[in-house]
C-alpha cells in the first residue's frame, strides 16, 4: 500500500487515459500507476515504454513479465514481489 493517496484514471489528462486502460490490462497496477501519476512524465514515459515494447511483439508478453519479475526479485523490491 502506498504512503500517499494514489491518483485515479479521472485525475490524469484525457489524452493519457487510454494508456491507463492499457496498463490495467497487464494486471493490478492501479496503485503503482496512481503514485506515478503525481508526475505525468514518469507515468507517461514509464508505462508508455512498457506498453510500446509489449505491442512490438518481438518478445512474448510472458517473457517480458518474467524479465520484470526477475529484475524485481534481484533488486529485492518488496512492492513488486509481495
Amino acid at each position: 500500500m502506498p504512503r500517499i493517496e494514489p491518483k485515479t484514471r479521472t485525475d490524469i489528462p484525457d489524452h493519457l487515459q487510454p494508456l491507463w486502460d492499457k496498463m490495467l490490462g497487464y494486471g493490478d497496477f492501479a496503485d503503482q500507476a496512481g503514485v506515478m501519476a503525481y508526475r505525468m512524465p514518469i507515468f507517461e514515459k514509464g508505462w508508455g515504454m512498457l506498453v510500446e515494447l509489449s505491442e512490438e511483439a518481438h518478445t512474448s508478453k510472458r517473457y517480458i513479465e518474467l524479465a520484470i519479475v526477475t529484475v524485481s526479485l534481484l533488486n529485492e523490491c518488496p512492492y513488486c514481489v509481495s
